[in-house]
């Protein structure tokens, strides 16, 4: 271990013996709070203090803190045979994650924690069936597709390597009943994007990618009279972006904007064009939809901004443009990736993940790992 690591160890040590050991009743004891750092090495810390006396408090408070659930996971199995806690306090710390786990929208994860200590705690049937029928009401469309259609390297936007450029267009319809876009919506939209970005990057870290980037350029335009939002589900959207879209946001043409954007063909570039219209969100990508494979594959995003799941139906769409199918459609997809963000919403994007065949299936990896289903190429 690097004296580096056994100085960042030893802080966070002291922190965690200065829990224990403050006198509570002493106004002039200033109680420690668990940094950031302490959260992200609870393993390391597990590792050395094994066998020490840990206070019950401070470790709740490190598992409602931790944003690594197989880590905070893997400690709490192995603490529960600890002796420093009686068999009701293990009760309470295997609940506590399993009420994280739910908080998280992560159903399957919290079901099968307490499945497993269920015949320890018979009172965890009722918390299991309650989280059940949640998970089934997320089941509507699961049997809409029985196979797993990849689009890995098809069409027009190719692998999520490299530098990607996302051009992002607030477009207004002013038929639509919604408020048109403005200044204030389109600066709250951007935070939406920020987070995508960073989630992404963050998902493309756990996978070693190193060579990736992602940049959004935002524009916003007003749909011609004469065009709707229809439109963009019709073949005469082609018409509208080779005649009239590349010129509203201030180029020639169509050649010349994917051009730019491209950098010659050095870059990877999606559009995404995010409507003030209530519709469901879709994408047509190579793969799904053979007539965009030598045309334009786009996205096309109708949350509101100030939506709860904006940013995952944001991160959603552009990992279809990379080939990513659904995975809520797939009958067999049920109990497989339960926190992937092509296949469950969490309650926030933050708390969602890229498992190995959508990180497969988009250029991250060159395996895509043991599927339920099967992939049609």
């Amino acid at each position: 271990m690097s004296s580096f690591n056994q100085i960042f160890i030893g802080l966070c040590l002291i922190v965690i013996s200065l829990s224990l050991f403050q006198d509570k009743n002493d106004p002039k004891t200033i109680k420690p709070t668990v940094p950031k750092e302490c959260v992200e090495c609870i393993a390391q810390i597990e590792a050395v203090v094994a066998g020490e006396p840990i206070r019950f408090n401070l470790l709740k408070s490190l598992i409602s803190k931790s944003y690594d659930e197989d880590k905070i996971e893997r400690l709490i199995l192995s603490l529960i045979n600890m002796p420093e806690f009686n068999h009701k306090q293990k009760g309470v710390l295997i609940s506590q994650l399993a009420d994280i786990y739910k908080s998280r929208y992560h159903f399957y994860k919290a079901m099968t924690l307490l499945s497993k200590y269920e015949s320890s705690y018979p009172e965890f049937s009722s918390k299991i069936k309650g989280i059940n029928s949640q998970f089934e009401s997320w089941q509507s469309e699961r049997n809409t597709n029985l196979g797993y259609r990849s689009g890995r390297g098809n069409g027009t936007t190719g692998h999520m390597k490299g530098k990607v450029n996302v051009v992002y267009v607030h477009i207004s319809d002013r038929k639509s009943k919604n408020k048109l876009w403005n200044t204030q919506l389109i600066n709250r939209n951007k935070g939406n994007l920020s987070s995508v970005k960073d989630w992404l990057l963050q998902q493309a870290h756990l996978y070693n990618v190193s060579n990736f980037d992602i940049n959004f350029h935002i524009h916003a335009v007003a749909l011609h009279k004469g065009i709707t939002s229809k439109w963009f589900r019709t073949q005469g959207f082609e018409f509208y972006f080779k005649s009239v879209f590349a010129k509203d946001i201030g180029f020639e043409n169509s050649q010349q904007m994917l051009k730019h954007y491209s950098n010659n063909g050095r870059n990877e570039v999606a559009f995404v064009f995010h409507l003030n219209y209530s519709e469901r969100s879709w994408a047509y990508r190579c793969g799904a939809e053979t007539g965009y494979c030598n045309f334009l594959e786009f996205a096309m995003i109708t949350e509101k901004p100030e939506d709860k799941y904006t940013p995952q139906v944001i991160a959603h769409e552009i990992l279809h443009l990379f080939g990513s199918p659904d995975l809520y459609l797939i009958p067999y997809a049920k109990h497989f990736a339960t926190t992937d963000v092509m296949n469950y919403y969490s309650s926030d994007l933050k708390w969602s993940a890229i498992s190995p065949v959508t990180a497969w299936v988009i250029g991250w990896s060159e395996e895509h790992g043991k599927v339920p289903f099967k992939i049609i190429r």
